[in-house]
């Protein structure tokens, strides 16, 4: 995740039948992403849509275990 999509946490992302998202929009304030939804809804009331807060662990904050750790 680069540093432009941690400044915008909050997206709202389009549902679809195969359990997957695809991403519409991103926003710095979840009040911003409601508003957008609703216009969203108004216009396309058939898809479905979901706001959802895209926490972002990065692989640094991920421990990795090495070989030699594993080994022991």
């Amino acid at each position: 995740m680069n540093y432009q999509d941690r400044l915008s946490p909050w997206k709202i992302v389009r549902l679809q039948s195969n359990l997957q998202h695809v991403i519409v929009g991103r926003f710095r304030r979840r009040g911003d992403a409601e508003g957008h939804l609703r216009i969203l809804k108004r216009m396309m009331p058939e898809l479905q849509f979901a706001i959802v807060f895209d926490v972002g662990y990065a692989e640094e904050f991920i421990p990795s275990v090495s070989t030699t750790e594993a080994e022991n």
